[in-house]
């Protein structure tokens, strides 16, 4: 695969939301396209350092915010994750 083709990428990332997440999303053509294994990645270390350092509550749960400097995509794609 040819991760500079922005439709190869456009059709990866929307199968591994579909595959993965049971996500049925339409990315448009044109638009910024979120690599989803980096962006889950993300999150996973996120989880790793909360578990690791005792930062969940009873319930495993935490309240926090990601302050970042991505598009308005990019970031949406986090809260859905």
């Amino acid at each position: 695969m040819d991760f500079r083709d922005p439709e190869a990428v456009r059709l990866v990332s929307t199968v591994l939301l579909q595959e993965y997440f049971e996500l049925e999303v339409t990315i448009p053509q044109g638009v910024l396209v979120p690599r989803i294994p980096q962006r889950l990645n993300y999150i996973l270390l996120i989880e790793d350092l909360l578990n690791k350092n005792n930062l969940l509550d009873e319930d495993g749960k935490v309240l926090g915010i990601d302050i970042g400097n991505g598009s308005k995509h990019k970031n949406l794609l986090i809260l859905i994750l």
